[in-house]
């Protein structure tokens, strides 16, 4: 099993990855350093990005459609500075790829995460401290549900 991580601004996204990797006992590996090879040798693979204007990191989604289809299970772990509620479709239109290349998808994780984008940036960014440690908490939860509905 793998994190596959796309790069993050703030390093917001990496320390949940990281969070979560350390309870499943996996490794979280660089998007830039991603092979395809990578991706042959895992049953379960997680992908890890920030939310950027409703949207996962765009070399992230590139490299996922670029995947063959098969039998995957996956999640996606992503941090955002506006509440995820209000930028639903960036769960949704990652899901809808997944599940056109036949990939079971075993578990959405989203937390908080600063952010100083746009007009933000003039009052020092938005949720500051974030992901904070009851965020990594909720998230190292998430990683023992994984773990725990499918015995990894």
């Amino acid at each position: 099993m793998i994190i596959v991580q796309a790069s993050s601004r703030h390093g917001n996204t990496p320390k949940v990855a990281k969070r979560i990797a350390s309870v499943l006992d996996c490794w979280v590996l660089d998007l830039k350093d991603f092979h395809p090879e990578d991706f042959k040798k895992e049953d379960i693979i997680g992908f890890s990005s920030g939310v950027y204007l409703g949207r996962v990191d765009s070399k992230l989604e590139e490299m996922i459609k670029s995947l063959p289809r098969c039998e995957k299970k996956v999640f996606l772990i992503t941090t955002s500075g506006i509440p995820i509620k209000l930028l639903n479709n960036a769960h949704k239109r990652i899901k809808k790829i997944f599940e056109e290349k036949g990939w079971e998808v075993i578990g959405e994780f989203n937390c908080p995460g600063y952010d100083d984008i746009g007009p933000t940036k003039l009052i020092g960014g938005i949720r500051k401290g974030r992901p904070s440690e009851e965020d990594l908490h909720k998230a190292a939860q998430f990683a023992e549900k994984l773990k725990s509905d499918y015995r990894i």
